[in-house]
C-alpha cells in the first residue's frame, strides 16, 4: 500500500523520552514506544509510535500529554488486552467490531486445521 498525504490539523512530534511506567500494581513496568507523534486531523486525534506497543494502558497517552478519559470516541485495535485500561473510561458504549487479520475477537473465523482431540 502507497504512503497517503494527510493535511494535519496540528502535529506534536516526541523525540526525548516516550516511555512511562504503569499503574499496574501487579507488574509495574517501565514500556518505551520509541519516538512518537501525535497528529490531529478531522477532528481525530492519533497517537504514532515507531515501536509497536500493545494498547494495555492509558498511560501510553498521558506520557505524550493526551488526557485520554476526556475524548468523545476511542478507536483500539486490538484483541482483548486493551479491555483492563479501557473498561472504566468506557463504561457508557463499547463496541467490537470484527474486523480482519490475527487478532480478532471472533475466534469462529479463525481456521482450525490442526485441531488435537484428545481421548
Amino acid at each position: 500500500m502507497a504512503p497517503s498525504r494527510l493535511r494535519l490539523n496540528s502535529f506534536r512530534a516526541v523525540t526525548a523520552d516516550s516511555s512511562w511506567k504503569t499503574n499496574k500494581a501487579t507488574s509495574p513496568r517501565y514500556y518505551d514506544m520509541g519516538p512518537c507523534a501525535v497528529v490531529r486531523h478531522g477532528g481525530l486525534t492519533l497517537l504514532l509510535t515507531s515501536i509497536r506497543t500493545a494498547p494495555f494502558d492509558l498511560g501510553q497517552w498521558h506520557s505524550q500529554g493526551v488526557a485520554v478519559e476526556k475524548l468523545n470516541v476511542i478507536v483500539v485495535k486490538a484483541a482483548v488486552a486493551h479491555r483492563a485500561a479501557y473498561d472504566p473510561i468506557t463504561v457508557r458504549s463499547f463496541f467490537t467490531v470484527d474486523t480482519p487479520g490475527p487478532c480478532s475477537s471472533n475466534l469462529k473465523r479463525l481456521p482450525y486445521q490442526h485441531l488435537r482431540i484428545s481421548a
